[in-house]
């Protein structure tokens, strides 16, 4: 069963405690308003809880996932420094993006740049979600490929691809050659920004790699 739970009904505490009996019972899945949510980050006693329901909300109703993105999405960002959950939300929610406002929010926001900045940690699961956000945000969106680009998201993308070339790690090296792809597509200022980091060269290197070979020759035919 799913329980939706909202503040038309209960208080902010009450709907907490709702969502830990109700887990406890049922071991349900549990869905709340984007709108109650965004009020529960606003305290700190409320704010764990209220990330772990978002978290899994977004994952399971793509509804609930668009209708947080549409919404002024700064106080989640300013969590990503202290909270896995805060990132995880965004990732879940990177999915329904594919809208006029939820395309607003995002420009409004600083996200593509500390997606961007993400990339750099020494934690492979902070990069791994950033770069599927990178990805999915960038997929058919000019105007988010371009803010990539003027982050230096290419050349610090090509740099996370040269890592995973290093230790060969098939699902990392995948997420981030689908990410490229959705970067420099129908983009000729990213393709060009690309081959500038040598990552068509880096490309033909990675093909000796049998497993994702066809995702490689397609990212070069983009060059032909």
């Amino acid at each position: 069963p799913i329980l939706i739970i909202s503040s038309e009904f209960l208080s902010i505490s009450e709907i907490t405690s709702s969502y830990v009996s109700a887990k406890e019972k049922w071991a349900s899945s549990i869905i709340i308003k984007s709108v109650d949510f965004f009020k529960m980050l606003k305290k700190s006693s409320l704010r764990e809880k209220a990330l772990l329901i978002i978290s899994e909300s977004t994952h399971l109703d793509l509804k609930i996932a668009k209708s947080v993105l549409e919404e002024d999405i700064r106080p989640l960002i300013r969590l990503f420094s202290s909270s896995k959950l805060a990132l995880q939300i965004v990732a879940n929610c990177s999915r329904t993006s594919r809208a006029t406002k939820c395309l607003k929010t995002i420009e409004r926001s600083n996200l593509i740049e500390e997606l961007v900045d993400m990339l750099c940690k020494k934690d492979d699961w902070f990069v791994s979600k950033a770069i599927t956000c990178l990805g999915n945000f960038a997929c058919e969106y000019p105007e988010l490929q371009n803010e990539i680009r003027a982050c230096g998201g290419i050349e610090d993308l090509t740099d996370v691809l040269r890592r995973f070339v290093s230790s060969w790690s098939t699902s990392l090296l995948e997420a981030c050659l689908v990410t490229f792809e959705n970067i420099i597509d129908n983009n000729e200022r990213n393709r060009n920004a690309f081959v500038r980091v040598n990552g068509v060269n880096l490309l033909i290197r990675i093909l000796s790699h049998d497993k994702i070979r066809d995702e490689i020759e397609l990212m070069i035919s983009c060059y032909q």
